[in-house]
């Protein structure tokens, strides 16, 4: 059946989270493949939904007018310190509505002493930019979740270089980013007490999964950089994808959360 969107009021979210029957993510992916998540917080869209399906309108509405404070998670970890820099973040969960309480800061940088063991000059010396067709750091995904920057780098450039230097499958490279999300969620939160923002960063990085399944980019890194130079960034001793080195030109967010 085909639905039509109202622009400001429904995004993708709201329409899983308020359709009866439930609808999954990647239900919704499957029915539209060509879907764009951004396009409908600015124009009606029309979308084709499961036969009977229909969507909770006024709820939607009384979330959209009442008051709502911010959730947020725990800090995460530091990271690791690379060029006198390190930081932390944590999630949020729900952003304020109306007049409810404002979300704090969920990103923090402070000042550090390198280490030897712990930074990674192949990254930030004697390396030339990837200065190739636009790696950007998941420029377009459902949610604005920047920790996984340097594994959407990784994955422009996986994309972008296959067909002619690795010799692997679009499928190979969508699931080693898959790998490097998930690394990502345990290199900031692991310790035992982060059980739940690390599910939700778990949970994220199965959305960002689904949806790259379905999608291309059209942003594909084409300079080749010989392996692993494009796995060269590291949290808790597990690698999280490509880092844009320090000095070089940056394309959309690539260089957010190095």
């Amino acid at each position: 059946m085909k639905y039509k969107t109202t622009p400001g009021v429904e995004n993708c979210m709201k329409l899983v989270q308020n359709s009866n029957p439930p609808l999954s993510q990647l239900r919704l992916l499957e029915l539209n493949p060509m879907l764009s998540c951004k396009a409908i917080d600015k124009r009606s869209v029309t979308l084709l939904l499961p036969k009977g399906t229909t969507i909770e309108k006024e709820k939607v509405k009384m979330e959209q007018t009442s008051d709502q404070d911010c959730v947020f998670g725990l800090w995460s970890d530091w990271s690791v310190c690379e060029n006198g820099e390190k930081n932390r973040m944590r999630n949020v969960y729900q952003e304020a509505r109306g007049n409810g309480k404002a979300c704090p800061k969920s990103y923090e940088t402070t000042t550090c002493e390198s280490e030897s063991s712990n930074s990674i000059v192949s990254h930030t010396s004697n390396q030339k930019c990837l200065d190739g067709v636009g790696y950007d750091g998941c420029s377009n995904p459902v949610f604005k979740y920047r920790i996984f920057t340097p594994s959407c780098n990784f994955h422009d450039i996986c994309w972008g270089q296959r067909p002619k230097y690795l010799g692997v499958s679009k499928l190979q490279c969508d699931y080693w980013f898959y790998g490097l999300m998930r690394n990502t969620c345990y290199g900031y939160w692991n310790r035992w007490y982060h059980f739940f923002d690390r599910w939700w960063c778990y949970l994220l990085a199965s959305i960002y999964y689904n949806v790259v399944i379905f999608f291309s980019d059209g942003f594909d890194a084409e300079r080749y950089v010989p392996w692993p130079s494009y796995l060269n960034r590291k949290l808790g001793g597990y690698y999280i994808g490509y880092s844009v080195p320090y000095g070089c030109d940056c394309n959309g967010i690539s260089c957010d959360y190095r």
